[in-house]
């Protein structure tokens, strides 16, 4: 990849994500019409695709369910409009095989990675607490907060760099979040946590995502992750 092929991957990450209407999506983009819109819900080989949680340069993130175990994913599929480009599937795959061996608490997990009809994506944990930009949209965090969230990110980036991994693409919209203890419904005991537990699970914690225009430290000035 040249530096100004490169330059403009970088530039259209910082848009951000697209949001789109929960109910319908356009799978085909303004360059390949071999797909017609989608109405959500709709199958995808063993998942259900629900909703839709954001739209980025590369690829598009779904609620999903899987059929056999009934879990519920966040599923990124590359965009169909790119399918011709091996760089760009190459790139996805590497985000994969990046994340997989990213090991931390604070790197959001990933499942399984996979193709239908012709389609690549792959699943990760579901965190339904927003990112970073939606929860300081509207006012600021709180500045403990705030400085709790840093630090955990900041751990997760050093996680990444002892490994020779260096994400590209930090930033707000990356950054999601878990839904604090107190948000959620309480279990058959009428608790969900012990007391001791209750001033750390009640904050909102930090998963680093989108690692698609991440690079390895053993590549060279100007080259992406795929060594072009």
């Amino acid at each position: 990849m040249t530096s100004n092929e490169e330059e403009k991957e970088l530039s259209r990450a910082n848009t951000g994500p697209t949001r789109y209407s929960p109910t319908e999506v356009d799978l085909t983009g303004p360059e390949d019409s071999s797909l017609s819109t989608r109405s959500l819900p709709f199958a995808f080989g063993k998942f259900e695709l629900l909703d839709v949680l954001g739209h980025g340069g590369m690829g598009i993130v779904y609620k999903a369910r899987e059929d056999s175990t009934d879990r519920q994913v966040a599923l990124k599929m590359i965009h169909s409009s790119r399918w011709g480009s091996p760089e760009s599937l190459e790139r996805f795959q590497n985000e994969f095989r990046l994340v997989a061996n990213l090991q931390h608490p604070h790197i959001v997990v990933l499942h399984e990675v996979g193709e239908v009809d012709g389609q690549w994506y792959f699943t990760m944990e579901l965190l339904e607490g927003g990112s970073l930009h939606d929860a300081t949209r509207e006012r600021p965090l709180e500045p403990r907060n705030a400085a709790r969230i840093i630090q955990k990110v900041a751990e997760a980036v050093h996680f990444a760099h002892q490994r020779g991994i260096v994400h590209r693409d930090i930033k707000p919209h990356n950054i999601l979040l878990t839904i604090p203890v107190s948000d959620r419904a309480p279990t058959v005991q009428g608790s969900v946590e012990t007391t001791a537990e209750s001033s750390m699970s009640n904050v909102p914690m930090p998963r680093l995502t989108d690692f698609g225009l991440a690079r390895t430290e053993e590549t060279t000035a100007g080259h992406s992750i795929t060594g072009r």
